[in-house]
This record gives structure tokens, sequence and C-alpha cells, in this order.
């Protein structure tokens, strides 16, 4: 085989090989949290190219940030219920860290997903719930 051709060969092998779709290695855990105080959640998601990793407030879900995307670049966007600030997305090697300031259980209580693509297969998931109790209650 000439040099050319095992070069093709190797770069069409690689090209099945050395895509893949994205993977969630460390999901966003459940968190309970006083009114007022402060919720983070981590998710770390692995693939090649590298997935882009951010957060949603799922419709349906408390007023805060329901149905908007929430990405390190989009971090202090308006759209639902004055939320305004409270939620940052911090990039970090492999993933996205979201801290939601001061919480509201009007505003924050319900689900938070975590989402991975690459443009490759379908978009990796994974969920968590926040509850958020009553100054001097909870946990």
């Amino acid at each position: 085989m000439t040099s050319r051709a095992s070069r093709d060969l190797t770069a069409r092998a690689c090209v099945r090989a050395c895509v893949d779709a994205p993977r969630i290695t460390q999901a966003p855990r459940d968190q309970k949290v006083v009114d007022g105080g402060i919720a983070t959640f981590t998710c770390l998601a692995t693939g090649n190219p590298p997935p882009d990793v951010y957060f949603r407030r799922p419709a349906g879900t408390a007023a805060g940030g329901a149905g908007r995307r929430l990405t390190a670049t989009r971090h202090r966007g308006g759209g639902g219920g004055g939320g305004e600030g409270r939620y940052s997305v911090l990039a970090v090697a492999h993933g996205a860290v979201l801290r939601v300031t001061p919480v509201s259980a009007r505003r924050d209580d319900g689900a938070v997903e975590c989402i991975a693509e690459n443009g490759l297969g379908d978009p990796a998931v994974a969920s968590a719930t926040l509850h958020v109790y009553p100054d001097g209650h909870g946990t």
C-alpha cells in the first residue's frame, strides 16, 4: 500500500473512531437550600469534539429562567421572572458550574437540566432538583 493510501485509510478509520457523542461524566446533584441561600450545580461531560455544556430550567419549572438556556457566555439574561443576575454559569474544564444566588422558593424550586452537545448524536441530558425551604426549615 502506498503511503498516501495508508494515510487515507488511517484518516477514514480515525474519523469513525476518533469522534464521540457527548456523555455526561458528572451529573448535577439535587440541592436542598434555605430561601435566600446559594445553590451550586456542577456538570462535566466528555466527547469528541468536546461538547458544549450548559444548563436550562425546563418549561413548567418555577418562573426563574424557565425554558432559558444558561451558559457561561450568556449568564445574566432577563427573560424569565425577574431573575436578572441571580444565575451565573462558570465554564470549567470539561463542563460548567451553575450558581443561583439568592435562591427563591417562588422562582427557583424545581428542576435544573444540564445539557452536553457536540453535534454528534443526541445531546446528553442530566437533571437535578432544587428544593428551596423557607428560612428556618429544611435539609
